[in-house]
């Protein structure tokens, strides 16, 4: 998954392609990536994908692709056909459904949403960690390394934004579990901060787009040849 962005030019399809190309790890290594994101999916949903696919892929590394609505609770919806099959009425149900949520009296601003989904005592945030650390806990019995990449929300990447102190509370909380965690927040910051519209793919848009994938491969591509994770073993007392 790349919304908006053709696959050849998402983060994975990037830094695999930096990899095999540069070879930083000697000319018999190479790299094959496979994206296993899917659209409006929170950790819940991946942690049933993992589960699933892990056995089969028997992957050397995982990496999760964390993004801060991750924690966001979402309830399994009716299967409707009009809006499986049509963008048009995809779009404006999406528009009616913020329209409403507006008006309706429990509509609050962005950051505050988040803030009370990561407080100490937010269920959903305690079942994500545990979720996180299922996956990391299974990943350590086959000694296959487990990486977390934080992907901040480009909404708000301006000095001082109060967004930076829930990367630093998610980082902090995955380190804790003994969980390699890369948090993308000051490179976006640096690279984008002065205007985030340059990350968006459109203006109403704002998922990463193709500049936004070209950094998120660069970070992923610096840590691999920085640390070169697959010779990282877990350690034998894993931390809960």
């Amino acid at each position: 998954m790349g919304w908006g962005v053709p696959y050849e030019k998402t983060f994975t399809a990037t830094t695999e392609r930096l990899l095999n190309s540069n070879k930083p790890f000697g000319p018999n290594t190479s790299f094959e990536f496979v994206n296993a994101g899917i659209g409006n999916y929170n950790n819940y949903f991946q942690y049933k994908l993992f589960q699933r696919q892990y056995p089969i892929v028997k992957p050397d590394m995982v990496v999760v692709h964390y993004f801060i609505s991750d924690v966001e609770p979402r309830g399994m919806g009716n299967d409707s056909l009009i809006l499986r099959d049509s963008y048009l009425a995809a779009f404006f149900f999406d528009r009616w459904s913020q329209i409403k949520l507006k008006f309706s009296g429990q509509y609050k601003d962005l950051f505050t949403f988040y803030k009370d989904l990561y407080a100490d005592d937010s269920q959903p945030w305690k079942q994500t960690q545990q979720q996180i650390l299922e996956m990391r806990d299974l990943t350590a019995k086959d000694g296959v390394p487990f990486l977390v990449m934080i992907q901040p929300d480009i909404h708000d990447l301006s000095p001082g934004t109060p967004y930076k102190d829930l990367y630093a509370k998610m980082e902090t909380a995955f380190k804790a579990m003994g969980i390699p965690t890369i948090n993308a927040f000051d490179a976006f910051q640096k690279e984008f901060g002065d205007d985030v519209s340059k990350l968006w793919i459109q203006s109403d848009d704002p998922h990463p787009n193709a500049s936004g994938h070209a950094l998120m491969a660069q970070i992923l591509y610096d840590y691999f040849v920085g640390t070169d994770p697959l010779k990282l073993k877990p350690p034998q007392t894993l931390p809960h």
